[in-house]
This record gives C-alpha cells, structure tokens and sequence, in this order.
C-alpha cells in the first residue's frame, strides 16, 4: 500500500506549486465525511517547529486500515524525500465538534525522530491512503 518515492516526485513535479499548497485546491471541511464508503485520511503534528534530536508525535485519522506517508523538504533548490514509511496501521477516531478550538485529541499513530542531517526548512508530511479495492 502507499505511493512510491517516483510517484510523490512525479505529482510534485507535475504541479506547478509546492507539495504544501496542494492542499488549498481540495475539497475539505473540519469533519471526516460521513459516508462510509468515502476514503480519507487526516493528520497533524505536535508542535510547529522542531530541532534535530527532537521527535515529531504524528497524529493520524483514517478510513482505511493502512496508509503511507513521505516527509517532504521544500526548499529553494526544490524538493526531496527525506523519510517515508508505508504499511502503517490506520484507525478511524471521533472528532470533537470544537476541534478546530480544543483540539482533535487523537492520539500519537507514528514517531518520526529528526535526525542531525535534515537541513532548516520547510517540511511537510504527506498522508496517503487507498481503499482495499484500490490497493
């Protein structure tokens, strides 16, 4: 399951815009649908901001029982993979109606430490997600 090296550098490289914005042209809202045969996925990080050393707590919702994720270095010499796991177990979570005041509350799906070679930058984490029927 998940989306190849090739493939996320294809769609980013396809796009005239950052791996960030692509997000500015979909189609979301503050809940997960409530179709269940629609699949989606939803994630967020701890903090901000980080320093080598430090653990970045990846909190993730899904439809699907698995997903992959890519972190993404953007820079001005473009971009590059810097981590990528795939397989990762998924699990759907309940949504406070005020999350976008109190928070999601999902808890911790996946730990990624920095390590001492990533670069200052812009990082971001890229969710993928399929259904079975489409694995």
């Amino acid at each position: 399951l998940g989306v190849s090296s090739a493939e996320v550098e294809a769609m980013t490289a396809a796009a005239s815009r950052p791996v960030w914005q692509h997000w500015l042209a979909a189609d979301w809202s503050e809940f997960p649908p409530s179709d269940e045969k629609e699949v989606w996925i939803w994630g967020y990080t701890d903090r901000l901001s980080y320093l080598p050393g430090e653990e970045v707590n990846l909190h993730v919702n899904t439809s699907e029982k698995s997903y992959s994720l890519s972190v993404v270095r953007e820079g001005g010499d473009g971009q590059e993979i810097v981590y990528e796991q795939k397989g990762l177990p998924g699990k759907r979570h309940a949504t406070p109606r005020k999350a976008s005041a109190v928070g999601c509350g999902w808890p911790v799906a996946h730990v990624v430490k920095i390590p001492a070679a990533w670069r200052t930058g812009g990082y971001v984490v890229l969710f993928t997600v399929y259904s079975e029927e489409d694995q």
